[in-house]
C-alpha cells in the first residue's frame, strides 16, 4: 500500500489543505482529507495513518471509528460498555448492572473526563480518597474490578494500548474471619413456624429441603410435585446453583410446608410460591426477635438465611443418616463440600456426642480394693448397675435389625460383665462378694 498527498482542484480552483489518497493492488484508492496547509506536515501524518494501518491490519474506516470514539467522553464510552456487556447474556444481571456505576464513581472522584486521563497516579488517589476510606475493602476491589473491565473492553476497540492495564492498582483481597452459621433447633423452628403465617412454612420448608435463599425465590408452583408417590420438589436448571437438574423429596413437616404454600399459591392465581422476589432480610430479623432467636450465638455464630440450610445438615447428622444420602440431599457435587463444610458439629452438638464417653461410675467399672467403709460393694454394684442400664437402654429402643455396630456393642458389654465378675481377669482374686486387684 502506498499513498501520496496532493491539493484537490474544485471549480477550477485548488483547495488550500492537502488531501491524501491511499492505494494498493487490488485495492480502491481512498482519499482522506488531511485539513493541513503545509506539505511536509500533511505527509508525515498520511505516514502515520499508512503505518496505523500495516500495524492493526485494518481499514481507513476502522481508523475513523478509533479516532472519532476516543474523543468520546468517559461517560458516552460507559455507556458503550454497559451496553455491551447487557448484551452478553453469559453474564448474570447483578454483575453487569453495577459495572457503570462503579467506573463512573472512580472516574468522578478522580476528575477523569477523557480516556487519556485514566492513569496510574489518578487510580491510586481513588484508593486514598475519603470516598475509598468510606467503603470497605471488599467494595474498592470491585470497583477496580469494573475499572480494569472497562479498560479491557477499550481495549478490544483498539482505543487504548494493552498495557494500560498495568495502571490499575491491585486491590488484595481482604481477609475477613469466617463466621459460622448457626443452625437451628427443633423448638426454634418450630417457634418460627408459628411466628407468620405465610412465612413460617417458607422456612419450615428450607430447612427440610436444604433449599438456598435464590431457590426459593425462584421456585414455582408446578415446582412441587406432590401427586406423584414420593413428593418432591424439582428445581429447574436455570434456578440451580450446579446448573443441572435436581428433585429434592418432601418428608415430615416439609411436606406440611409445601403443601400449604402451593394450595395457597393457586388459591390467590399466584405462579410462584413467594409473594415478593427477595425474602426481606428486615423482616427475616424481625421474625427472629419475635420467635425469641437470638442473632448471635453464644460462640459467636449467628443465625441467618442460609443457617436454614445448615439446619437440614445438622439434622441429618444427628439422624445418623449415611454421608451418600446426606450428598444427595444437600445436592452437593462432591462429598468432601458435604464432609468438611456441613458436617461440622455445633458445640451443643458435640457436648452431646462427648457425653457418650464411657465413664468410671457407669459402662467401664474400676475394680477397688476393699473399703471398710458403708460402700464396701462399690465395684460389684456399678457392674449390676451398668448392666440394669444397659438392659433398660436397649428395651426403649425400637425394634430394628441387628447391626453390624450393634453386633460390637454387645460384644463389648459381655466382656465388660465378664471382666466385673473376675471371669477374664487372670489376676483378680475374689475375696467374699467383692473383687480385688492383685
Amino acid at each position: 500500500m502506498k499513498y501520496r498527498v496532493f491539493k484537490k482542484t474544485r471549480n477550477g480552483r485548488k483547495d488550500s489543505t492537502y488531501t491524501a489518497r491511499f492505494f494498493g493492488e487490488g485495492m480502491k484508492p481512498v482519499d482522506r482529507g488531511l485539513g493541513i496547509t503545509n506539505k511536509e506536515a500533511a505527509q508525515k501524518v498520511a505516514a502515520q495513518k499508512l503505518s496505523d494501518m500495516e500495524r492493526t491490519g485494518c481499514g481507513l474506516d476502522e481508523l475513523d471509528r478509533i479516532a472519532e470514539e476516543r474523543r468520546f467522553s468517559l461517560p458516552d464510552l460507559v455507556a458503550m460498555f454497559d451496553k455491551y456487556k447487557r448484551a452478553d447474556k453469559n453474564l448474570s444481571k447483578d454483575y453487569t448492572r453495577h459495572l457503570p456505576r462503579r467506573c463512573l464513581v472512580v472516574f468522578g472522584v478522580t476528575g477523569c473526563t477523557q480516556l487519556e486521563h485514566v492513569t496510574e497516579a489518578r487510580l491510586q488517589d481513588f484508593l486514598v480518597s475519603n470516598e475509598a476510606e468510606d467503603m470497605g475493602a471488599m467494595t474498592v476491589r470491585h470497583h477496580m474490578d469494573a475499572v480494569r473491565a472497562f479498560l479491557t473492553y477499550c481495549i478490544s476497540r483498539k482505543l487504548v494500548d494493552k498495557t494500560v492495564l498495568e495502571a490499575v492498582p491491585k486491590v488484595k483481597k481482604p481477609r475477613t474471619p469466617q463466621i459460622e452459621r448457626l443452625p437451628f433447633t427443633l423448638e426454634e423452628l418450630s417457634r418460627l413456624w408459628n411466628v407468620d403465617r405465610f412465612f413460617g412454612p417458607v422456612y419450615v420448608l428450607m430447612a427440610y429441603t436444604g433449599l438456598r435463599p435464590k431457590e426459593m425465590e425462584a421456585l414455582r408452583a408446578d415446582d412441587i410435585l406432590l401427586d406423584v408417590p414420593k413428593p418432591v420438589v424439582r428445581i429447574r436448571i436455570e434456578d440451580a446453583k450446579a446448573d443441572r437438574h435436581d428433585d429434592v423429596f418432601l418428608v415430615q413437616d416439609g411436606l406440611e410446608a409445601a403443601t400449604f404454600l402451593r394450595q395457597l399459591a393457586c388459591s390467590e392465581g399466584r405462579s410462584r410460591i413467594l409473594r415478593n422476589k427477595r425474602i426481606n432480610l428486615r423482616k427475616f430479623d424481625s421474625h427472629l426477635a419475635a420467635a425469641g432467636i437470638p442473632k448471635h450465638g453464644a460462640c459467636g455464630g449467628v443465625h441467618v438465611r442460609y443457617s436454614l440450610r445448615n439446619t437440614l445438615a445438622d439434622m441429618l447428622i444427628r439422624s445418623r443418616v449415611h454421608p451418600a444420602v446426606a450428598q444427595r440431599q444437600m445436592r452437593h457435587a462432591d462429598i468432601s463440600l458435604t464432609m468438611q463444610v456441613y458436617a461440622k458439629a455445633g458445640m451443643s452438638q458435640q457436648f452431646e456426642e462427648l457425653c457418650h464417653l464411657p465413664s468410671l461410675d457407669g459402662d467401664r467399672p474400676l475394680m477397688r480394693p476393699l473399703d471398710n467403709g458403708t460402700k464396701g460393694h462399690d465395684a460389684e454394684q456399678r457392674a449390676t448397675d451398668s448392666v440394669q442400664k444397659q438392659t433398660a437402654r436397649t428395651r426403649s429402643r425400637p425394634v430394628k435389625a441387628e447391626t453390624g455396630w450393634d453386633r460390637m456393642n454387645k460384644s463389648v458389654t459381655d466382656a465388660q460383665q465378664k471382666w466385673s465378675r473376675g471371669e477374664s481377669n487372670p489376676r483378680a482374686v475374689t475375696v467374699g462378694t467383692t473383687l480385688l486387684r492383685v
